[in-house]
C-alpha cells in the first residue's frame, strides 16, 4: 500500500472492512484478520473525515479483536474487552451506539463459547440494549439466533 497517496488509502477504510465482515459472518476468521488490519491502519493514520471518531475506530477494533481471537490469538480477547469499554462510553447517537454495543457483546459471548459462565453475561448485557431501543429489530433476532447456539 506504499503507492497509494494519503487520500486513496483514506477511501479504502470501510471498503477493507466491509470486506473483513463479511468473511467474519462465513466463518472465516483467518482472512478477515488481515482485512481488519488494513482497514485498521487505514482508519487510524489517515481517516476519512465522516468516521473520524473513536467510537467508529472502536468498533472496528471489536470486529478485528474478536476475528483474531477466533482464529488463535487467545490475547486479543483483551482488547475485545477494551473495545467494549470505549463502545460503553461512545458519544455516538442512541441507536448506532446500540448497534455497535450489542454487536460487541454478542462478539464476546461468541468468542467465550458455550459452557463459560461469562458468555451468559454477555448475552445478558447485548440483550439489555436491545431491550431497551425497539428500533433494534434486526438486532434481536441475530440475538436470539445466538443464544439458541451458546446456551
Amino acid at each position: 500500500m506504499r503507492w497509494l497517496k494519503p487520500v486513496e488509502l483514506r477511501k479504502l477504510a470501510l471498503p477493507y472492512f466491509n470486506l473483513a465482515k463479511a468473511y467474519e459472518d462465513r466463518g472465516e476468521y483467518t482472512q478477515a484478520v488481515p482485512l481488519y488490519q488494513k482497514a485498521w491502519d487505514a482508519i487510524t493514520t489517515n481517516p476519512p473525515a465522516t468516521h473520524n471518531r473513536p467510537a467508529v475506530r472502536a468498533d472496528i477494533l471489536a470486529h478485528k479483536s474478536f476475528s483474531e481471537y477466533m482464529a488463535g490469538d487467545k490475547s486479543a480477547i483483551e482488547r475485545l474487552k477494551g473495545a467494549i469499554e470505549e463502545l460503553k462510553n461512545a458519544d455516538e447517537p442512541q441507536y448506532t451506539k446500540d448497534v455497535w454495543l450489542s454487536g460487541a457483546y454478542m462478539r464476546m459471548a461468541k468468542a467465550l463459547g458455550r459452557g463459560n459462565p461469562e458468555t451468559t453475561t454477555y448475552l445478558d448485557l447485548a440483550k439489555a440494549v436491545i431491550d431497551k431501543n425497539p428500533e433494534l429489530k434486526l438486532r434481536l433476532g441475530q440475538w436470539e439466533k445466538l443464544a439458541k447456539e451458546l446456551v
